[in-house]
């Protein structure tokens, strides 16, 4: 990206351009240009910064192949006000420190939908950390973490800080993190416990289909049932307060009319009012003028 389109892009930012609803970072921008025009910013919702391809190195942002931990902090420090939905980071050989920062913009945000870290080593004690944030985050629904390399023991600690009773997530990627059986009974105990999780990819692993089959996959499924239940429970209600609001409506519109018809009322009798003491005076006027004729 050349320097003037970097300087237009910062523009539309600072000028909350309601087309540009999605960051991408490009190679070319500057992390520090960019964390003080998002300062401006409140209508971007989506950032994505991703290398794209699975063999492609990450990018090198600020001249650097490895994103510099000082510019990383201060951008995500100016995501915290953002009304961000999807936040991607896969693939940039994120260390224990920037995820740390990650962690502290999603335990401030909101608003959050959609994390992707995938495609990124994630030591045992980022694995915990990213946890205790997701645990009660009540609007994190989509969480990849493909190849992330979390083995058995990084998801002990990621299930083990996970709360099945207050977690939200409906989506929980853990393909290719080299599991194996030593993970599934922790694993399976999770998602038998927590009544949101729909998806648990967990392809590329060492896993039995037939063990997933027996026990993952009746309680994902009862899930999904008390989901599409909730949501047909809810439609009424949503008929209701739309037949009510038209009530509200209806009843506004009435109030209005019959105001306007009593306005008109009065206006109406003030016309009377003035035209009667006229009728008076010409009718006396008329019975002069025959006495005088008599």
């Amino acid at each position: 990206m050349s320097i003037s389109s970097s300087a237009q892009l910062y523009h539309r930012i600072r000028s909350n351009d309601p087309s540009l609803v999605c960051l991408r970072f490009t190679p070319s921008l500057s992390l520090a240009h960019l964390s003080d025009a998002l300062l401006s910013n409140s209508t971007i919702t989506q950032v994505v910064v991703a290398s794209g391809g699975t063999t492609t190195p990450a990018p090198r942002i600020d001249g650097g192949s490895v994103i510099p931990i000082d510019a990383f902090a201060q951008f995500f420090a100016s995501l915290h006000h953002l009304p961000l939905k999807v936040l991607n980071v896969s693939e940039l050989r994120l260390t224990d420190v920037h995820i740390r920062h990650i962690v502290e913009f999603l335990v401030a945000s909101k608003s959050i939908h959609r994390v992707d870290i995938s495609r990124n080593i994630l030591s045992v004690d980022s694995a915990k950390r990213l946890a205790t944030a997701v645990a009660c985050h009540p609007s994190l629904k989509v969480l990849e973490l493909a190849s992330c390399g979390l083995g058995d023991a990084g998801v002990a600690q990621l299930i083990g800080t996970l709360s099945p009773e207050a977690c939200a997530l409906e989506t929980l990627n853990l393909s290719n993190n080299f599991i194996t059986a030593v993970s599934w009974k922790p694993l399976t105990e999770f998602v038998l416990e927590n009544t949101t999780l729909l998806h648990l990819p967990t392809r590329g692993n060492f896993i039995q289909a037939t063990e997933r089959a027996a026990l993952v996959e009746p309680a994902l499924a009862r899930n999904l049932e008390t989901k599409t239940k909730r949501t047909k429970a809810a439609r009424p209600s949503s008929a209701l307060g739309f037949l009510s609001t038209l009530d509200q409506q209806t009843e506004a519109t009435t109030a209005a009319v019959s105001s306007k018809d009593k306005k008109s009322s009065s206006r109406q009798s003030s016309a009377d009012a003035v035209r009667m003491p006229s009728l008076e005076i010409l009718s006396k006027q008329l019975e002069e003028e025959n006495r005088q004729q008599q």
